[in-house]
């Protein structure tokens, strides 16, 4: 699986965010995207994901020389964002069960087993609406980690989350880190320790809007 973006930009009333912007992602590598606030990295990700259109350039999705129809980009990926909410009136296993009705759970996990790791045992049948923002987070990151696709497009992973969370992400990420193309996008380099590749935006033309 690889991600080949040519001559991307994006402009927000005739100001561009970032254009001519170049770059290949490839399975097996993790990439880490550095920028402060205000740069375009969570809008880069979605451009990438097929999310958003770009005001310029393109983007294709590669499977081992089968060029990816951009509608079908969504069952190739995973995305994990601090914006993206959860369906707060379903219990924790509600929630599990739903999801990987949806998306393909990776064959060495269980639905017990991810409640198990998560430290959540006991709150099976707790709505979400009762946990924590750091809770939740690690929750939509679990979601992320657990589900079998090649693409893993994390944003500010580690937003909301105590020191004992981001070990355990950490740890987590550790164990897909050669075998699925990771794209973490974050303005904290403790959150990209572990990435192959890491790309300074502002290097690229990124500029605070």
């Amino acid at each position: 699986m690889k991600i080949s973006c040519s001559k991307l930009g994006i402009h927000f009333n005739y100001k561009y965010l970032f254009k001519q912007v170049s770059l290949e992602f490839e399975l097996g590598k993790a990439y880490g995207l550095l920028g402060p606030n205000g740069t375009g990295k969570s809008t880069l990700l979605k451009i990438l994901s097929g999310f958003m259109e770009a005001t310029d350039g393109s983007i294709e999705y590669n499977d081992e020389g089968t060029v990816i129809n951009p509608t079908d980009y969504y069952k190739y990926i995973s995305y994990v964002a601090p914006y993206m909410d959860l369906f707060e009136e379903l219990t924790l296993i509600e929630l599990l069960e739903l999801h990987f009705k949806l998306k393909p759970l990776r064959p060495d996990y269980s639905l017990e087993k991810i409640i198990k790791i998560l430290g959540f045992e006991g709150k099976e049948g707790r709505e979400l609406r009762f946990f924590s923002s750091g809770m939740k987070q690690k929750l939509k990151l679990a979601l992320g980690l657990y589900t079998d696709t090649p693409i893993l497009i994390l944003d500010e992973p580690c937003t909301n989350m105590d020191s004992n969370a981001k070990l355990w992400y950490q740890t987590e990420l550790n164990t897909i880190i050669n075998k699925r193309l990771i794209l973490i996008a974050t303005n904290d380099l403790e959150d990209v320790e572990q990435c192959t590749v890491k790309i300074d935006l502002k290097k690229l033309g990124f500029l605070p809007f």
